[in-house]
């Protein structure tokens, strides 16, 4: 070959083998930079799990257009081409190939977050804040996110991208119906699907994830949507309260409501559907937390204030209240130190919220013209104000210094300044010992069947799970009577009355029966113990209301009689008998008296001895002078005569508070067994005297509100009255005129047990009962102070007399001193 042909061949192999390099290197740069678009069509995609990384990629970016502007609509994770979500000179962020990337210099990128299938996107841009929402589908749903409808990104931008929230949510961007932003502070606020109705959720980015808004319109049906894409729509009509004390209230107003925003006193953002808000006011609480007022305008044209919480209760708006320095005691009063005098102005508990004013078509006006406020002032002429330090205003009295309680003065009922201005606790000791554990005894008595079932014959199975798909218990077990009449069952459910025949539990109607519901740990209900059918007519035992009731087959009322505890009857002949307390009644098919005998005893020769270890104090009694065995157990009391080898027992119910316990206490000529509702009166001998009722009274101190000194009692046998500690309340119950009456009466306090030296009543009191469980807590900045009071009730003249101490005491003993005075030695436990 000759030289020249052997070099043109060289030279055509190297151009061609440039060539070659040339276009295999522009043909990758094509595939990693493709042109940027806006958008493209939607996909078929399945679901996978999400990853967010952070990582530095030395490779081209993607040219940018001059003319960027934020990208809208539906795109895929997975496009080729890049989708530009944020843009600023340079720098940039967009979507390619499953991967989001951020760049400064359009050359080196970096990697933010990564999808590792392809999903619909859809992305919104607030400033420096860009929230990205994936649509999930049901094929690709993963077990721990099966409920889950969207995956949703949030990115700060600035000072560096960086990833801010990363979670599944009940609904994705197909979900969106609109959007609102607000520019300050940034919020993405988000109308979406909820099952057949709405809700609307928001993304702050301040904030630590989402907020649901508006939860009212779970139930309204969605509106329709014109497109695919959702309005996107920029709140600019916005007011801002800058409140003297620090916090910022933004209020945004959007389509006749407000969405109110806040961070502090706590957070808050929150839409008031048909409601503007006007002004707003920081509220300080006695012993809480500062909290905001609003005062609002509806599209009536109506005004109202409220508290800025989750739902409005409309107030009738009170001038003083954003002219003066009141302080709010809870949210339905508020309390002022004025020059010469206190004033308290209070708001009725009833008040419904909005939505349940809406609900029950009233008005505003309808609502606060129905609920006005209540004004009470105490004249404070001749004292000089000192201070005041949370719930406490002290005053100076001719150079001693005596103290308000605002609890004492609110929730004492019929208060006078005189029984309720405290001063210093004088000539006492303090103690601190260890808690003694609570114990019961063990005493030997007649064996006894526990009543799993009121019931005349053994309750079949299905008839039990037939109840039990109706009536689930939890936390309340229901009053049941079952009687087996013929072959068909009858049952009675608190006051739902049932038969039940061929395996069909079917309703007849409710009873006209009381039902009491005892309180402990849990709940339970106390109702009739005994129907039968007699006659073509239903006799029930209404035993909680002590009578007993004749009733047709519409379930009214034909006749009634009135007879204590009635609790068991039974059939001789066409009289009726109706076992009572120590009474056996007989009547005729019309409720009519016959007769009334004392319940006759049965022997116990054939019935052996057991001991029962759960016995509490007072219920368990022996009688030396009659030799009768008194106990009480489970609902009835047993009256043993060991000697004649005899005994009855009748049932008397059980305490509404459970905490109580049932009391037998000998008293001169009589043995009284005190239940915390009543009381019942037998002489020596057994024999039924009599009954005296008191029953609980609202407000009740009553399951983890129960006082301290509950069921505790004094008997005065000087005075023939027996004081009792009930709830909120101590009673005066005379024995002889057999009256009771309210000796002392403060809401909401702790009251402790009673002691009574020389004709006064002593116990302690603390005036918030949440002491009892926040006094062992930590308290390292020390803003919590406790108090306790000693409250003196002269039982002659029923003067109450306050002193007041710096500490938490749970118990109290009184000694004499050589002075004869009382010495008080306050106890606290360990």
């Amino acid at each position: 070959m000759k030289p020249q042909s052997r070099m043109l061949i060289i030279i055509t192999f190297v151009v061609l083998s440039f060539l070659t390099i040339v276009f295999f290197y522009f043909h990758g740069m094509f595939e990693d930079n493709p042109p940027i678009v806006e958008r493209t069509s939607t996909e078929t995609t399945t679901i996978a799990d999400q990853t967010s990384t952070s990582a530095e990629i030395q490779s081209p970016s993607p040219a940018v257009n001059t003319d960027w502007k934020p990208l809208e609509g539906e795109f895929m994770a997975d496009s080729k081409d890049a989708r530009v979500l944020w843009k600023h000179e340079q720098a940039m962020i967009y979507v390619q190939n499953l991967q989001l990337y951020y760049t400064t210099d359009g050359t080196n990128k970096q990697l933010i977050y990564e999808w590792k299938t392809p999903l619909p996107l859809e992305a919104w841009l607030n400033g420096d804040y860009l929230l990205i929402g994936a649509q999930l589908t049901e094929d690709n749903a993963q077990d721990d996110v099966s409920s889950a409808s969207g995956a949703w990104l949030a990115i700060r931008i600035e000072p560096a991208p960086v990833v801010i929230e990363d979670t599944n949510l009940f609904f994705g961007p197909h979900e969106v119906l609109s959007i609102r932003l607000t520019e300050e502070p940034r919020l993405f606020l988000l109308k979406v699907r909820n099952g057949s109705g709405f809700s609307e959720e928001a993304f702050d980015p301040s904030h630590d994830g989402w907020e649901t808004i508006n939860r009212g319109t779970m139930d309204a049906s969605a509106p329709e949507t014109s497109g695919t894409t959702p309005d996107l729509h920029v709140l600019t009509n916005n007011r801002v309260f800058l409140l003297p004390e620090g916090p910022t209230v933004y209020s945004f107003l959007d389509e006749g409501s407000s969405i109110v925003y806040f961070k502090d006193p706590h957070y808050l953002v929150r839409r008031y559907d048909g409601y503007e808000l006007l002004q707003v006011k920081r509220i300080p609480f006695l012993e809480d937390t500062p909290q905001l007022i609003g005062q609002f305008r509806n599209q009536a044209g109506e005004e109202f204030m409220s508290f800025l919480n989750y739902e409005l209760s409309p107030l009738p708006v009170e001038p003083r209240l954003w002219q003066e320095e009141w302080q709010a005691f809870n949210y339905r009063t508020f309390t002022h130190v004025a020059p010469d005098k206190l004033e308290i102005l209070q708001y009725e508990d009833e008040i419904p919220s909005d939505r349940e004013a809406e609900a029950s078509a009233e008005s505003v006006t309808a609502v606060t013209t129905k609920y006005p406020p209540k004004f009470t002032q105490f004249p404070t002429n001749g004292l000089t104000w000192i201070a005041s330090r949370g719930s406490l205003v002290e005053y100076e009295d001719n150079g001693r210094i005596i103290s308000l309680s605002w609890p004492d003065i609110i929730n004492t009922e019929e208060a006078e300044l005189e029984s309720i201005r405290s001063s210093p606790l004088q000539n006492f000791t303090i103690k601190n010992e260890n808690r003694k554990p609570y114990t019961t005894f063990s005493q030997s008595i007649l064996e006894w069947r526990f009543e799993e079932d009121n019931t005349n014959a053994a309750v079949p199975q299905e008839l039990r799970d037939a109840i039990d798909q109706l009536y689930r218990e939890e936390d309340y077990s229901y009053a049941k009577t079952f009687r087996k009449i013929g072959t068909t069952w009858f049952v009675l459910i608190d006051r739902h009355f049932y038969q039940y025949q061929s395996g069909a539990l079917t309703e007849i109607g409710e009873l006209p029966v009381t039902v009491t519901v005892k309180i402990g740990e849990a709940a339970g209900g106390i109702g009739a113990r005994d129907f039968m059918r007699w006659q073509g007519s239903w006799i029930v035992t209404d035993t909680e209301a002590s009578r007993v009731l004749k009733l047709n087959d519409k379930l009214e009322i034909t006749a009634v009689i009135y007879i204590p505890t009635p609790y068991k009857l039974t059939l001789k002949g066409q009289q009726l008998q109706i076992a009572s307390t120590g009474l056996t009644w007989i009547v005729d098919q019309n409720l009519n008296r016959i007769n009334v005998k004392s319940q006759g005893y049965q022997s116990t020769a054939k019935l052996s001895k057991v001991d029962y270890p759960n016995f509490h104090e007072q219920e368990w009694y022996y009688d030396e002078k009659s030799g009768i065995t008194w106990y009480y157990l489970l609902g009835s009391l047993y009256q043993v005569q060991e000697k004649k080898k005899q005994y009855r027992s009748f049932y008397l119910s059980e305490n509404e508070n459970m905490q109580a316990h049932v009391r037998i206490i000998p008293y001169q000529d009589e043995v009284i067994v005190l239940l915390d509702r009543r009381l019942e009166r037998f002489d020596r001998q057994g024999k039924r005297l009599g009954t005296i009722a008191f029953p609980r009274s609202s407000p009740d101190g009553i399951y983890d509100r129960t006082t301290q000194g509950e069921n505790s009692y004094i008997l005065d046998s000087s005075s023939d009255n027996l004081y009792l500690l009930q709830g909120y309340r101590i009673l005066k119950i005379h024995l002889g005129s057999e009256s009771v009456t309210t000796l002392f009466r403060q809401n909401y306090a702790d009251l402790g047990e009673l002691s009574m030296v020389d004709g006064k009543l002593y116990f302690l009191l603390h005036n918030n009962q949440n002491d009892r469980y926040s006094h062992n807590q930590d308290n390292p900045d020390g803003n919590k102070s406790y108090v306790t009071e000693v409250i003196q009730i002269d039982l002659h003249t029923q003067a109450v007399q306050r002193s007041i101490t710096e500490g938490y005491y749970e118990a109290m003993t009184i000694d004499v001193d050589t002075n004869n005075q009382p010495m008080f030695v306050l106890k606290s436990y360990n």
